[in-house]
């Protein structure tokens, strides 16, 4: 198709498409991992791991306050001296939220125990690992803005593997059990943290001398960005500690399990996305009429194409899963095509914001994710209820339909475009 074709000769493009290779690359090689962890770990085991994995995250998002964005805008708009000082100070930042969040869970511990059910220690422990994984955001980012392939690549593959042989190392020949699994997480997080902060030192990327103003500038991106990406954690995190506390934690490893396979899609999806919203946003600058049909022709064919796909995954996995996982979690296979059509709704998204992002109009984004992932969760709650840990995926179906529509027409507000070309045509 033309437009395929214009979007693999774009120099940004191109340029993108590195990155998101290796990044899919690393998203692709855990589930190596999966037909032999399933047979070593229980379903109370993977539901463990899936807790700390989702309490993790959500302690990224309040002790990193998407510094990690604001460096990456700022690279262009900084001198190197300046920029040093940029990183400098961003990590002032970084220490005083990780304090902060650690006297949080100190004082609330005991109520934290109980919703997540990880050991005491581990609530600590997990703190570390998300400071650490946001310093090796930071030294990624830097990479990622001067178009460094090579090294960004190689740390970030390397990370991956390492992660997973420890872990292979620490269930099956020390029988840790789910804690082999987080140690193997933990430990090479906090290496690699490490590891960014030597190479940031040696780069010349890290200045501590105090400016006030970088800290604010930092401060007020970081956290303009923080309720959408809080709301995307909501969207996923939320069901996991709820299937937890009203059905079990075994329920929780297989919808967990479940939903790591059906999110293929949404992978392949934001793979796409990456490319095509660098040709896409070239586009725009410069458009006449017949080139806007031809964004809507494209658009429609691919949201049949990415539906009809997500369906006829969702049924290959039906062969493929027994082959791949241990059979205590074949009721994961009921899961895996919900959440597969509700990431192919995601791949739709995908086509219809980057009209928002185009007008700088950011904050619609965040409203539309925030209104679906509220009604989703209110959903989520009462559907598990009812039918159990199915109710979150048929929550998270409608909770992802939602977010497209709104953002859809949203987007034909801000940036009109010949949705309704054929009609059109033929009044």
């Amino acid at each position: 198709m033309r437009i395929l074709t214009k979007i693999k000769t774009s120099k940004v493009a191109k340029n993108t498409i590195i990155y998101t290779l290796f990044s899919f690359i690393n998203k692709g090689i855990p589930f190596l991992l999966l037909p032999i962890i399933t047979r070593y770990l229980s379903q109370e085991d993977y539901g463990t791991i899936s807790i700390f994995n989702t309490y993790v995250q959500f302690l990224v998002l309040f002790v990193g306050l998407s510094l990690n964005s604001a460096i990456s805008v700022n690279y262009f708009h900084l001198s190197k001296n300046e920029f040093k000082q940029y990183i400098g100070n961003s990590f002032y930042i970084l220490f005083f939220t990780t304090l902060i969040v650690f006297l949080a869970i100190f004082i609330f511990k005991s109520i934290i125990y109980e919703k997540i059910t990880l050991p005491y220690e581990w609530l600590y422990i997990s703190i570390v690992v998300a400071l650490m994984s946001i310093i090796s955001e930071f030294n990624l980012t830097i990479w990622r803005v001067q178009q460094e392939a090579k090294p960004f690549a190689y740390y970030s593959t390397i990370m991956t593997l390492l992660n997973i042989v420890v872990s292979l190392v620490l269930i099956i020949v020390f029988n840790l059990h789910w804690l082999g699994r987080v140690w193997g997480i933990a430990s090479i997080t906090i290496l690699f943290g490490f590891i960014s902060i030597g190479f940031i030192i040696k780069r010349g990327y890290l200045d501590l001398t105090f400016n006030k103003s970088y800290i604010k500038d930092a401060l007020k991106l970081g956290i303009s960005i923080l309720p959408h990406y809080f709301a995307q954690w909501m969207r996923t995190g939320v069901d996991i500690f709820l299937i937890t506390s009203l059905v079990g934690l075994q329920y929780t490893g297989v919808y967990a399990l479940g939903y790591q396979f059906g999110a293929i899609v949404g992978i392949l999806a934001a793979a796409f996305n990456t490319a095509y919203a660098s040709y896409q946003m070239e586009k725009l600058k410069s458009i006449n009429q017949l080139e806007k049909i031809q964004l809507v022709k494209f658009a429609y064919q691919y949201f049949i194409g990415i539906f009809l796909f997500s369906i006829i995954f969702g049924f290959s996995m039906k062969l493929l899963f027994p082959i791949m996982i241990d059979s205590k979690f074949s009721s994961a296979i009921e899961y895996i095509i919900i959440i597969a059509i509700s990431y192919s709704f995601q791949g739709m998204y995908f086509m219809v914001v980057n009209y928002i992002y185009f007008e700088k109009k950011n904050h619609l984004v965040s409203l539309a994710t925030i209104v679906s992932t509220v009604i989703q969760i209110i959903l989520s709650y009462f559907m598990i209820q009812e039918f159990g840990a199915i109710g979150a995926a048929y929550a998270t179906l409608v909770g992802f339909i939602l977010n497209f529509l709104i953002v859809w027409y949203m987007g034909s507000k801000v940036y009109p475009m010949p949705w309704g070309f054929w009609y059109e045509k033929n009044s």
